[in-house]
């Protein structure tokens, strides 16, 4: 977020969400140090402090109110922009799941998403730190949606998992405990534990992606995680 213009980002989620008839969550994240942040004129040091700023920023653009801000070495002046969402307030999600990351998220966020990377009972741990936060911050947490992104390898070898893990994250060798795999019934038990230890909404995401693992997911999985 720190690496955005906010006003510009502001108006265009408000278009997003209007565009799809107010269904935009909108996730945000603070980025990596290594993230180019000199080629935008921005110190790496402050990268906290201003995407907390900003992110209350973006909340005052979308409510129709005039921002006179300076704050983590920034001067901002913007009128009401249009359009305004659609929704009121439009969510803003928050992922990762270490200690002050999840104390931003109890503080300032709508919803959590738990990072791929995680095991299930990782996650666990996650989701009851961050409802011990948000009842700290006087918060609900049965009304703070919680989703994980679930990877699944239906029936796949593992050689051909770590092939595709390896494509499409620059050589990164998955832990093997962080891959939900075996047959659909395998799987789908998994991934009703995740929904055990807290998790709402699950965002799946098959290894490899072929026709074969989506037509499984339609068929058997989906239907199965409904009636659990």
């Amino acid at each position: 977020l720190g690496l955005q213009q906010p006003v510009r980002l502001a108006r265009a989620a408000a278009t997003v969400d209007h565009l799809s008839d107010g269904r935009l969550d909108l996730g945000l994240g603070l980025g990596v140090r290594e993230l180019p942040h000199s080629a935008f004129a921005v110190p790496s040091t402050d990268r906290v402090e201003r995407f907390e700023d900003y992110v209350k920023v973006l909340r005052l653009l979308w409510t129709g109110t005039q921002v006179e801000f300076t704050g983590s070495g920034i001067e901002l002046q913007a009128a009401r922009i249009e359009p305004e969402p659609m929704q009121t307030p439009l969510p803003i999600w928050f992922g990762a799941g270490a200690e002050p990351a999840l104390r931003r998220t109890a503080l300032m966020a709508d919803a959590w998403i738990g990072s791929g990377a995680t095991t299930t009972a990782e996650c666990a741990q996650q989701v009851a730190r961050l409802c011990e936060l948000l009842s700290e911050a006087g918060r609900d947490p049965d009304e703070f949606p919680m989703s994980k992104r679930a990877y699944i390898a239906i029936d796949r070898p593992q050689i051909e998992v770590d092939a595709w893990f390896s494509a499409l994250y620059d050589g990164w060798p998955p832990p093997p405990e962080i891959v939900l795999r075996g047959s659909a019934d395998a799987v789908t038990e998994q991934l009703i534990e995740l929904g055990g230890a807290g998790v709402d909404e699950l965002l799946i995401h098959p290894a490899g992606e072929d026709r074969a693992q989506l037509e499984v997911i339609a068929a058997d999985i989906l239907p199965a995680l409904r009636d659990a």
